[in-house]
């Protein structure tokens, strides 16, 4: 199929009705840098529906893994949703996108929403593989707890060995009343963690909701920060109609 390859399942973790997370074995290896995107596709008649996904694990990964929100009337996750471990579709033979990690700076704060932590998760584990004397800070943020899924025990895990601070916050605590860790949006919080940890020679990225991405760069900038200090991608649900 010449820029396109066969890609299993090989696992599939459901964790709500809308958040599920697929690890898949492609064809032949896929070379990417963390942080970038595999474009997976589905065969619609006699065209492909193509969509851009951020890539969990890290490169040197056999298994590639995605974190998928369902949109329930898009083209392309409705049917991913049908499919099991056994099943198979296409993925573009070349990763893409520029959503990457400034090696100028050794500190560096990650701000995501649900999905939005993909790319943080691959260059946390790429740093945990081959330590490179970074250091994170990560504020993950959701509706629910619920919504974190296995990667809430995961990042607690790595935060454990020193070099990432992870701050998971709820942003509806009425609804979860389980929930004693942070609370807020990602946005509502922002100000005070980065007030914490200090603002000089750091790059900041956000990922995720495109409000959470463009009000929380907004809130940097208003620090006095420059442009080329924030990196930002958003995930815009209106990519899948």
């Amino acid at each position: 199929m010449g820029k396109l390859q066969r890609v299993k399942i090989v696992d599939r973790i459901d964790i709500t009705d809308q958040l599920a997370v697929f690890r898949m074995n492609p064809e032949n290896p896929l070379q990417f840098r963390p942080g970038q995107c595999a474009t997976l596709a589905v065969e619609d008649g006699e065209k492909f529906i193509y969509r851009p996904y951020s890539i969990a694990s890290a490169p040197d990964e056999e298994i590639l893994e995605f974190f998928i929100e369902l949109v329930e009337d898009g083209q392309l996750t409705p049917r991913l949703w049908q499919m099991r471990s056994g099943d198979s579709l296409w993925m573009r033979t070349r990763a893409m996108g520029v959503f990457k990690l400034d090696t100028a700076r050794k500190k560096h704060y990650f701000f995501a929403t649900v999905t939005g932590v993909a790319p943080f998760l691959s260059m946390l584990r790429h740093e945990q593989k081959h330590r490179q004397g970074n250091s994170f800070k990560l504020i993950h943020g959701a509706s629910h707890s619920a919504d974190f899924g296995v990667y809430l025990e995961q990042l607690h895990a790595l935060a454990r060995e020193g070099w990432l601070e992870y701050i998971p916050t709820v942003s509806r605590p009425t609804i979860d009343i389980e929930w004693k860790g942070e609370k807020g949006r990602v946005d509502d919080v922002i100000r005070k963690y980065c007030d914490q940890w200090g603002y000089d020679d750091v790059t900041f990225y956000l990922c995720g909701h495109p409000g959470m991405v463009r009000n929380g760069a907004a809130i940097l900038l208003r620090t006095g920060l420059a442009k080329d200090r924030i990196r930002q991608e958003e995930y815009f649900q209106q990519a899948e109609e």
